[in-house]
């Protein structure tokens, strides 16, 4: 994607209750553990009942970055309440 990194994924809602407004943050670190870049968004869809998946698509440029990264998490944040 003209030299940006890409994080494509699919998540499934295993839970018990249906979640909404869902969150997809990837957060990348240097080798001491610093994090260096953040990008965030939203699956299609950001509401899941119980057992369906959503797919994400995330874009970072490296260009963005404040050093070389050396790995990356991206966690879910659901909602609070």
């Amino acid at each position: 994607n003209f030299g940006n990194w890409v994080l494509n994924g699919e998540a499934q809602n295993i839970a018990t209750n249906p979640i909404n407004k869902v969150r997809i943050i990837w957060h990348l670190y240097d080798t001491q553990g610093n994090i260096i870049g953040l990008t965030q968004g939203f699956p299609i869809p950001s509401n899941l009942g119980i057992g369906p998946t959503t797919v994400f698509n995330l874009q970072e440029k490296p260009t963005e970055l404040t050093r070389p990264h050396k790995f990356y998490q991206a966690p879910f944040e659901l909602p609070s309440g």
